[in-house]
Protein backbone atom coordinates (compact mmCIF):
# COMPACT_ATOMS: atom_id res chain seq x y z
CA UNK A 1 0.00 0.00 0.00
CA UNK A 2 1.65 3.28 -1.16
CA UNK A 3 -0.79 6.07 -0.35
CA UNK A 4 -0.13 7.11 3.20
CA UNK A 5 -3.42 7.90 3.57
CA UNK A 6 -4.55 4.18 2.78
CA UNK A 7 -2.04 3.06 5.03
CA UNK A 8 -3.30 5.45 7.89
CA UNK A 9 -7.17 3.76 7.33
CA UNK A 10 -5.83 0.05 9.06
CA UNK A 11 -6.09 1.16 12.10
CA UNK A 12 -9.88 2.41 11.09
CA UNK A 13 -10.55 -0.90 9.40
CA UNK A 14 -9.04 -3.18 12.05
CA UNK A 15 -11.05 -1.93 15.11
CA UNK A 16 -13.75 -4.41 15.79
CA UNK A 17 -17.32 -2.60 15.51
CA UNK A 18 -20.70 -3.28 16.96
CA UNK A 19 -23.59 -2.79 14.75
CA UNK A 20 -27.07 -3.64 16.09
CA UNK A 21 -30.05 -4.42 14.32
CA UNK A 22 -33.34 -5.31 16.29
CA UNK A 23 -35.25 -8.30 14.88
CA UNK A 24 -38.84 -9.17 15.49
CA UNK A 25 -41.97 -8.20 14.79
CA UNK A 26 -43.94 -9.80 11.69
CA UNK A 27 -41.27 -9.55 9.00
CA UNK A 28 -40.19 -11.73 5.69
CA UNK A 29 -36.47 -10.97 6.64
CA UNK A 30 -34.85 -13.72 8.16
CA UNK A 31 -31.30 -13.95 10.26
CA UNK A 32 -29.48 -14.86 6.87
CA UNK A 33 -31.53 -11.34 5.42
CA UNK A 34 -30.49 -9.25 8.08
CA UNK A 35 -26.55 -10.56 8.22
CA UNK A 36 -26.14 -9.78 4.47
CA UNK A 37 -27.80 -5.88 5.19
CA UNK A 38 -25.65 -5.21 8.01
CA UNK A 39 -22.64 -6.45 5.68
CA UNK A 40 -23.28 -4.30 2.84
CA UNK A 41 -24.02 -1.47 5.18
CA UNK A 42 -20.39 -1.73 6.96
CA UNK A 43 -18.99 -1.58 3.67
CA UNK A 44 -20.80 1.41 2.10
CA UNK A 45 -19.45 2.83 5.68
CA UNK A 46 -16.26 2.23 4.88
CA UNK A 47 -16.11 3.30 1.60
CA UNK A 48 -17.69 6.96 2.33
CA UNK A 49 -14.41 7.87 4.40
CA UNK A 50 -12.53 10.28 2.31
CA UNK A 51 -9.05 8.34 1.25
CA UNK A 52 -11.48 5.54 0.40
CA UNK A 53 -13.85 7.23 -2.03
CA UNK A 54 -12.28 7.42 -5.02
CA UNK A 55 -12.90 3.74 -6.52
CA UNK A 56 -9.11 2.96 -7.42
CA UNK A 57 -8.27 3.54 -4.07
CA UNK A 58 -10.90 1.57 -2.58
CA UNK A 59 -9.68 -0.98 -5.04
CA UNK A 60 -6.27 -1.04 -4.66
CA UNK A 61 -6.74 -1.62 -0.85
CA UNK A 62 -9.53 -4.64 -1.20
CA UNK A 63 -9.17 -5.85 -4.79
CA UNK A 64 -12.47 -4.51 -6.01
CA UNK A 65 -14.59 -1.08 -6.33
CA UNK A 66 -17.68 -3.13 -5.83
CA UNK A 67 -19.59 -3.18 -2.56
CA UNK A 68 -20.74 -7.13 -2.06
CA UNK A 69 -21.33 -9.90 0.37
CA UNK A 70 -17.98 -11.68 -0.90
CA UNK A 71 -16.13 -8.65 -0.76
CA UNK A 72 -16.68 -8.31 3.04
CA UNK A 73 -16.90 -11.81 3.66
CA UNK A 74 -12.93 -11.64 2.39
CA UNK A 75 -12.08 -9.01 4.71
CA UNK A 76 -14.01 -9.20 7.86
CA UNK A 77 -15.84 -11.87 9.59
CA UNK A 78 -19.15 -11.20 11.67
CA UNK A 79 -19.57 -12.37 15.34
CA UNK A 80 -23.02 -12.22 16.82
CA UNK A 81 -23.87 -11.19 20.41
CA UNK A 82 -26.62 -11.96 22.69
CA UNK A 83 -27.41 -9.29 24.94
CA UNK A 84 -28.21 -9.99 27.99
CA UNK A 85 -28.65 -7.32 31.35
CA UNK A 86 -26.34 -7.42 33.92
CA UNK A 87 -28.92 -7.76 36.05
CA UNK A 88 -29.92 -10.91 35.00
CA UNK A 89 -26.43 -12.42 35.54
CA UNK A 90 -26.83 -11.25 39.59
CA UNK A 91 -27.24 -14.73 40.07
CA UNK A 92 -23.76 -15.64 39.26
CA UNK A 93 -22.04 -13.28 41.22
CA UNK A 94 -24.08 -14.36 44.36
CA UNK A 95 -23.28 -17.82 43.98
CA UNK A 96 -19.48 -16.96 44.08
CA UNK A 97 -19.61 -14.09 46.42
CA UNK A 98 -17.73 -15.80 49.45
CA UNK A 99 -14.75 -15.42 46.32
CA UNK A 100 -15.49 -11.97 44.99
CA UNK A 101 -13.27 -9.26 46.37
CA UNK A 102 -13.97 -5.93 47.51
CA UNK A 103 -13.99 -2.99 45.11
CA UNK A 104 -12.77 0.21 45.00
CA UNK A 105 -16.10 1.41 44.11
CA UNK A 106 -17.96 2.22 47.19
CA UNK A 107 -21.18 1.82 44.94
CA UNK A 108 -20.33 -1.15 43.86
CA UNK A 109 -19.53 -2.83 47.46
CA UNK A 110 -22.49 -1.56 48.52
CA UNK A 111 -23.86 -3.74 45.56
CA UNK A 112 -21.78 -6.44 46.95
CA UNK A 113 -23.32 -6.30 50.12
CA UNK A 114 -26.04 -6.98 49.41
CA UNK A 115 -25.47 -10.96 48.33
CA UNK A 116 -22.59 -10.91 50.98
CA UNK A 117 -26.20 -9.96 53.52
CA UNK A 118 -28.37 -12.57 51.75
CA UNK A 119 -26.06 -15.49 51.57
CA UNK A 120 -25.36 -14.84 55.24
CA UNK A 121 -28.84 -16.54 56.08
CA UNK A 122 -28.56 -19.25 53.26
CA UNK A 123 -27.23 -22.64 54.09
CA UNK A 124 -24.04 -23.80 53.61
CA UNK A 125 -23.56 -26.32 50.45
Amino acid sequence: MQDPDLRDMADILLEPELISHKEGGKTLWWKNDYIQKIKLVFLARIKEYTPLQPNQSFEALFGSARLSIQLFDRWWTIRELYEESAESMDEFVEQFIHLVDASESEIVNGWLERFRAGSATKPKE
